[in-house]
């Protein structure tokens, strides 16, 4: 019984054109219902960061789907996927990321997918107003930032969303940011 449901419940999500959610804490697959409510009241349960796909979510490590990387803010309402996962992060000591206490993952753009399309951030901008920095507007986490500048083929996104286990493979190199703007290591 459960099985069959199962599968009504992701053909209707499917047919329906809305993804099929899965990563529940408490281990049961569920699916969207058909009704953009329903989708919505299922991310807003779950406690974790989720997969949200077409098709069935077999994940190689949590938080990758195939090498598809996914992040999350806190509360979940913003979340970024990436095409792989970071083979380096770069802790900076600049004033302002060692205070957002974040490890940046660099990606080309096109290579970043940002949820929803227009995401709930608010931004900020300081010193040569080169970088804008990505928040949450409701947990506050810092999620990414992008080059003001669109022609600039680099962004950030903040490696510590990413679950431990994805961040755990990359190396961390260090950035003097605060004095020479060098790599330490």
């Amino acid at each position: 019984m459960h099985l069959m449901a199962e599968r009504t419940n992701r053909s209707n999500a499917l047919r329906h054109g809305h993804v099929w959610v899965g990563g529940f804490s408490c281990g049961i697959m569920r699916y969207c219902t058909g009704t953009a409510r329903a989708c919505v009241y299922f991310r807003q349960m779950i406690s974790k960061p989720v997969v949200l796909t077409r098709g069935p979510i077999v994940p190689e490590k949590k938080g990758v789907v195939g090498t598809m990387v996914e992040a999350s803010c806190h509360c979940g309402a913003v979340r970024l996927e990436v095409d792989a996962p970071p083979s380096e992060v770069t802790q900076c000591s600049c004033s302002i990321c060692r205070r957002y206490g974040v490890l940046w993952a660099y990606y080309t753009p096109d290579k970043v997918r940002v949820f929803p399309a227009d995401p709930p951030t608010n931004i900020y901008m300081w010193n040569d107003r080169m970088i804008e920095f990505h928040h949450c507007r409701t947990c506050g986490c810092v999620s990414h930032w992008t080059p003001v500048d669109r022609e600039h083929d680099r962004m950030g996104v903040n490696a510590r969303l990413m679950d431990p286990e994805v961040l755990a493979g990359a190396h961390v190199r260090h950035l003097d940011g605060a004095d020479t703007e060098e790599y330490v290591d």
